[in-house]
């Protein structure tokens, strides 16, 4: 049984995000939200460590700078939130 390391409860959120790195813009999906980040699915060519602007499509847009924390292949990114 694997331990959970998330200090922070996880919520849904379906919602569309835009991706804004050197790379261009990426379209993803949000499938989660927490305090300190989110899990979102997209085939951006991501790797951890990978910093951008993640803009959350909400009734007010939310931007937020990300760091990709870890890759599930074929699932997703998990992404914490960066703080400057």
């Amino acid at each position: 049984m694997a331990v959970e390391a998330r200090r922070s409860p996880r919520y849904p959120l379906h919602t569309e995000l835009e991706i804004r790195s050197a790379r261009g813009i990426i379209a993803a999906q949000v499938i989660d939200i927490s305090r300190e980040g989110m899990f979102i699915a997209t085939r951006a060519p991501l790797a951890v460590g990978d910093t951008f602007e993640a803009r959350l499509r909400l009734a007010k847009p939310l931007v937020v700078q990300c760091e990709v924390a870890r890759i599930l292949p074929g699932r997703g990114f998990g992404l914490r939130y960066v703080v400057n």
